[in-house]
């Protein structure tokens, strides 16, 4: 069965900072930035899913919200990656 995720949308600029507040944040940059933060979500519950779609190249890439296994310091042009978080160990889990 589909689940249709809640969804957010942000157009930053090189050097923001975003802080997830849905399930599914859509990164959609005019073009090509040199640096961006993304904080997952700071207080997670047992399996919750946190998944983000880049339109554009990130040249480097800042992840926060805890300790993230897997990932990524930079990302390429309409890429998703999608993290679960495991509560057994405190940590948030790549899993594409």
């Amino acid at each position: 069965m589909w689940m249709n995720p809640v969804q957010a949308y942000v157009a930053p600029l090189t050097g923001a900072t975003v802080n997830m507040t849905s399930e599914v944040q859509v990164v959609d940059p005019l073009g090509t930035l040199a640096a961006l933060t993304v904080n997952l979500p700071g207080s997670p519950t047992r399996g919750q899913t946190a998944t983000i779609a880049f339109t554009q190249v990130i040249t480097a890439l800042t992840m926060g919200g805890g300790t993230i296994l897997g990932a990524p310091s930079a990302i390429a042009i309409n890429t998703s990656i999608s993290f679960l978080f495991n509560d057994t160990i405190g940590k948030w889990l790549r899993v594409f």
